[in-house]
């Protein structure tokens, strides 16, 4: 059926704006994000009790490198697991670690520390904080759900 894909059936590589994963990104070059993908993304900072550890998927609108040097650039993404309010989300992050399969990085401009941890999304990471499964689950309903 068209517009519905089957996750189970699909390759690990499905058209902009759906899942991620391309299993030849851990060998190849540094993780780039990329407009209209989705990543898995968490979001860490310090709260009362100590860290604070928030999953969530992310699709990415836009991103531009701000020239500085400094690994600064600005992000508007969807944030699909924010509980209330705006999903989307506007930040400026200073990228301090960026290898194949992961960038860490921390959001300047704010009064406390909030850092990211983004990757390429994976089933495995959905099941595992969200318990959704490919086999049970397409991308439209998955969507619907974030």
């Amino acid at each position: 059926m068209r517009g519905s894909l089957a996750l189970r059936d699909a390759p690990r590589s499905i058209c902009a704006g759906r899942l991620w994963y391309d299993p030849s990104m851990s060998t190849q070059r540094l993780l780039t994000l990329e407009p209209r993908r989705w990543y898995a993304a968490e979001f860490i900072q310090d709260g009362p009790d100590g860290m604070f550890r928030s999953p969530s998927p992310i699709l990415v609108h836009a991103l531009r490198p701000l020239g500085t040097g400094r690994g600064l650039m600005y992000l508007h993404f969807r944030h699909a697991n924010y509980p209330e309010g705006v999903q989307n989300k506007e930040y400026e992050l200073q990228v301090l670690h960026r290898v194949s399969t992961y960038m860490f990085a921390r959001q300047t401009k704010v009064d406390f520390d909030r850092s990211l941890l983004i990757f390429a999304l994976q089933w495995g990471w959905l099941k595992t904080h969200f318990g959704l499964d490919p086999g049970e689950c397409d991308v439209q309903d998955w969507e619907q759900q974030f």
